[in-house]
């Protein structure tokens, strides 16, 4: 209903019920898909209203709920806890609320951090206002791997070449998508490493086994099709063909990270090998 308003579209046009509900449903969703380009459509309302239900959607809509009620000093209840703890894939009922105000912390924590490095890369470019607000809508749309940009119909493409953009973007989705439990665990855990209390083989053997797997699993599926993206596409001229070996392995790399429903891309996917879209698929 707010993505049909006719300030939310820049023609001062209601989009229609249909295109509104597809966007509202991508972006609650973290899907990434659009029907009309987020930029050159949608005014600063709107977009705030996208990215507003792309952080609702990261999070979840429990743990939006437990801090409202938080917020509102409301007690919550054994059922309640019980429905928290089922949303957080947590294993004990005790202390679920303070879990949720961690996750929130934890989010809040990354998002800023990757919203200053990316203002850092747009400010200069776009001007202190613009750039500090492309910093922070591409933070949170790639922690909760969104895939919405407001850089027009090419994405990333634009910043191929560009490390600071590429690896801040990088490390978002990966943070995003390994998921708080393993944040925590790896928290906890890191102290006496940094410390050299304890060497590199305890630090692992220490971690959770959902930690372990979810770690394991994940640079598996970046690696090796990183890898096999570098070497199919490596003298596509419409792809990678042009770049320098830094250029393509970086480039390999983010197209990877960015398949695991991240929705970014730094390459034009019309010119990819079709062994490529296969494995991509």
């Amino acid at each position: 209903l707010l993505l049909m308003l006719p300030f939310a579209s820049r023609d001062g046009q209601s989009i229609g019920f249909i295109p509104a509900l597809f966007t509202a449903s991508s972006a609650t969703c973290v899907t990434g898909l659009v029907v009309v380009d987020t930029y050159t459509h949608w005014t600063l309302f709107g977009q705030l209203v996208i990215i507003t239900l792309i952080q609702i959607g990261g999070l979840g809509f429990v743990t939006i709920g437990v801090l409202f009620a938080m917020a509102l000093n409301r007690n919550i209840d054994l059922k309640q806890r019980t429905l928290i703890r089922e949303s957080v894939n947590s294993i004990q009922l005790g202390g679920v609320v303070k879990l949720v105000r961690k996750i929130f912390m934890g989010t809040i924590m990354f998002e800023l951090a990757g919203a200053v490095i990316l203002s850092i890369f747009f400010v200069p470019r776009l001007g202190l206002l613009r750039g500090i607000y492309y910093g922070v809508f591409h933070s949170i749309s790639a922690f909760c791997n969104a895939g919405f940009d407001t850089l027009g119909s090419v994405s990333l493409q634009q910043y191929v070449h560009d490390p600071l953009m590429c690896f801040t973007i990088m490390g978002l989705i990966v943070l995003g998508g390994i998921g708080f439990a393993v944040w925590f665990d790896i928290r906890d855990k890191i102290k006496p490493l940094v410390k050299r209390q304890i060497s590199f083989e305890k630090f692992k053997h220490s971690l959770s086994l959902h930690t372990k797997i979810v770690i394991s699993v994940s640079l598996t599926l970046i690696l090796v099709p990183g890898l096999l993206i570098l070497l199919l596409e490596f003298a596509n001229p419409h792809t990678l063909g042009d770049f320098n070996i830094f250029e393509k392995t970086m480039t390999a790399m983010f197209e990877s990270i960015a398949l695991r429903t991240a929705g970014f891309t730094t390459i034009n996917y019309g010119g990819l090998r079709p062994a490529t879209d296969l494995l991509m698929m």
